[in-house]
């Protein structure tokens, strides 16, 4: 009777050692893989520095195809001012109503959260599940900076951790302010126009300085979806976005119902008031042709 005590005695105790040794263990690992992710998000917060990524930046030539006849170096049709047309400013040279209604549609509790929105996360979820489709995203303006600065295509739980991790890092660093200006000076809005500068040039002819209230919730709009959205190639669709942006401004009390009103009326930019970015050289719509392609395809 007392050998079957002792034998369950013993099993016991070597249960609590085998567990007591996984708690080590895990505890061990949890520990080297958060070791692992801050050194390798500390290597990588200086390439989110737009300066850095504008350096990086190279021209690329658009040659005419000669004929079998013609000799020497090929004709040089058009110069593409590098890879991506982008003019960076601070964040107090970008107007107000901008930084308001890129905040107010793609972030609104940015000032608040610390990179990463757990309640917005929850929201997005819930309206995806009440639609059955997805119908909102839950990646802040940081998050959605990361991913575009790293330029990272793979969709994997793995990548969307460490975006997080990094986002969360990044605002440890960089101040609120820094983060949006760098924001705002790298996201895409069409039609070959990277950063609100640039943007503002391509669609309204000034910088971003001079952006009226319908200007910039037009502009706010286009980097969920610029094709989409464009002015000029879906009309319809980019007076509706901005529409939901001046929606999400009032629901912020940044703008009045009246204001409202007033921006929702006004003209879109017409084909011909859209200037092309980073082009130089003969043949000019050929060329934007031939560029808008590369950017759809890579």
């Amino acid at each position: 009777m007392r050998s079957k005590r002792e034998q369950g005695r013993r099993g016991r105790i070597r249960k609590s050692r085998l567990l007591a040794l996984l708690t080590v263990l895990g505890f061990l690992g949890s520990v080297s893989f958060g070791f692992g992710l801050i050194t390798a998000i500390a290597g990588e917060l200086p390439k989110l520095d737009p300066s850095r990524q504008l350096e990086q930046q190279v021209n690329g030539f658009i040659y005419a195809a000669e004929s079998e006849a013609s000799v020497g170096s090929p004709r040089v049709l058009a110069v593409l001012r590098g890879s991506e047309a982008r003019s960076l400013v601070g964040f107090d040279e970008i107007n107000p109503w901008m930084r308001h209604a890129i905040v107010a549609v793609e972030d609104r509790r940015y000032w608040e959260h610390r990179g990463v929105d757990i309640r917005g996360i929850g929201r997005a979820l819930w309206a995806d599940i009440r639609q059955k489709k997805v119908v909102e995203g839950g990646s802040t303006i940081t998050q959605q900076f990361v991913k575009n600065a790293l330029d990272r295509n793979q969709k994997t739980i793995a990548r969307k951790v460490r975006e997080a991790a990094l986002a969360w890092q990044l605002t440890q660093k960089w101040s609120k302010r820094r983060i949006l200006e760098a924001y705002l000076n790298t996201i895409y809005f069409g039609n070959g126009a990277y950063g609100v500068q640039q943007a503002a040039l391509t669609y309204f002819g000034h910088g971003a300085r001079y952006l009226k209230l319908h200007e910039a919730a037009l502009l706010a709009g286009l980097p969920a979806n610029p094709a989409a959205f464009d002015p000029v190639a879906n009309p319809e669709a980019s007076r509706d976005r901005r529409r939901v942006v001046l929606g999400a401004m009032v629901g912020e009390a940044k703008i009045t119902p009246q204001q409202l009103i007033a921006a929702d009326v006004t003209a879109l930019p017409l084909a011909d008031e859209v200037q092309l970015p980073g082009t130089e050289g003969p043949a000019q719509y050929f060329v934007n042709y031939v560029k808008q392609q590369l950017i759809d395809e890579y």
